[in-house]
């Protein structure tokens, strides 16, 4: 493996990444992983901030959800970012297709 072409993959790691990345079979590729770094789960407070920064990146300029809506999901979800982009998307769709009934 070592006298072939190099390449560089980057792996956003969850903790069960990490979990199956230390399992014997893993080794020989665990030795090859220069750096590491964990998704990091968001506090509570973190969350509204999270929501209008994904927003604002898609272009939205106003609130799309309530406060109350926000601590919904942060209940449902937990801190786990993957979770929550989840519901968010969740949110998204059934509203649009509220909007074409």
């Amino acid at each position: 493996m070592d006298s072939q072409k190099k390449f560089v993959i980057i792996l956003v790691r969850q903790p069960q990444l990490g979990q199956t990345l230390q399992r014997a079979q893993f080794e020989a590729f665990r030795q090859r992983i220069a750096t590491t770094l964990q998704v990091m789960w968001l506090e509570s407070a973190e969350i509204t901030t999270y929501v209008a920064a994904k927003l604002k990146v898609a272009g939205v300029t106003e609130p799309l959800f309530s406060p109350e809506i926000i601590e919904t999901i942060a209940a449902s979800a937990g801190t786990s970012i993957q979770k929550i982009n989840r519901l968010l998307t969740q949110c998204l769709i059934r509203s649009k297709e509220k909007t074409n009934d």
